[in-house]
Order: structure tokens, then C-alpha cells, then sequence
């Protein structure tokens, strides 16, 4: 038996995910995966842009500045960070995961808020990639606490 706890309540069942708990993992890695795409899009335009000003596609760097963008990727990792945190702590992940989760999020926001505050291409590409391992780790995490 496995037991599950979700908003404030035990749930004692088989290893299966009870259909209120299905539900708010999946809205809450939706709006995870919906604010992480700011994330890794922009900064992957920021690093390409002389490629797409070349072939005359407009970006967001390209219409707004590089600046505002980095705002942009700072909020939607902040945004993504809360959202992902609200689904593990919603569905009960022990403390060692959440300490876990806590230095994956100190590892993008830091990165993202640098990347405004000491704006570099190499900043910019390892938000990039960090942002794809944070969303990996942190979604792994998230289905292992819940089984």
C-alpha cells in the first residue's frame, strides 16, 4: 500500500494517482513546461540573433531589445520556479526532494536574474542549457515523489 498525501489529506491506495491528484500535477506541470518555453526560446534567439536578423526573422530580442528580454526570461523562470514548487509541495514530496527542488530553483532564478543584471553571451547559453536540466530534474522529481 502506498500511502499519498494531498491537501492535507492520506490517501492509502495502490500505487495509482488519485484523479484530484492526477489533476493538479498536470495543471501544474503545464504551467511549468507554458512558462519554462519563455525560458529556453529567448535565450536560444538571444544567442542566435545576427542568424535570424540575417534571414529577416523577427524575434523578441529584435523587437524589444536584449534588455527587456532578459526581464522576460527572469520573470517566466521565476514564474516556472512557483509553479513547479506548488505542484511538489502540493503533493506532499518529502523534504529531501524539496531541498533538492530548493537548489535546482536558487540555480535558474540566479542565472536568469545574472543574465539582467551582468547580461553575457556565456550567462545567456548556460541559462539555456540549465534551463533545460532544471525543467528535467525538477519533472522527474515531481513523478517519483508522487508514485
Amino acid at each position: 500500500m502506498l500511502k499519498v498525501t494531498f491537501r492535507n489529506k492520506t490517501y492509502e491506495k495502490l500505487p495509482i494517482l488519485t484523479p484530484q491528484l492526477t489533476y493538479s500535477i498536470t495543471q501544474g506541470m503545464l504551467k511549468d513546461i507554458l512558462l519554462w518555453i519563455p525560458t529556453h526560446i529567448l535565450t536560444f534567439s538571444m544567442k542566435y540573433y545576427e542568424d535570424y536578423q540575417r534571414a529577416g526573422i523577427p524575434t523578441f530580442p529584435s523587437t524589444y531589445g536584449n534588455h527587456k528580454t532578459r526581464i522576460i526570461i527572469a520573470l517566466s523562470s521565476l514564474g516556472a520556479a512557483i509553479a513547479i514548487a506548488t505542484v511538489a509541495y502540493g503533493i506532499g514530496l518529502s523534504w529531501g526532494y524539496l531541498r533538492l527542488f530548493a537548489v535546482l530553483t536558487v540555480g535558474i532564478i540566479g542565472l536568469a536574474s545574472f543574465s539582467v543584471f551582468k547580461p553575457s553571451e556565456h550567462v545567456n547559453f548556460g541559462l539555456f542549457k540549465y534551463a533545460s536540466l532544471y525543467m528535467l530534474g525538477s519533472m522527474i522529481m515531481v513523478i517519483i515523489g508522487a508514485l
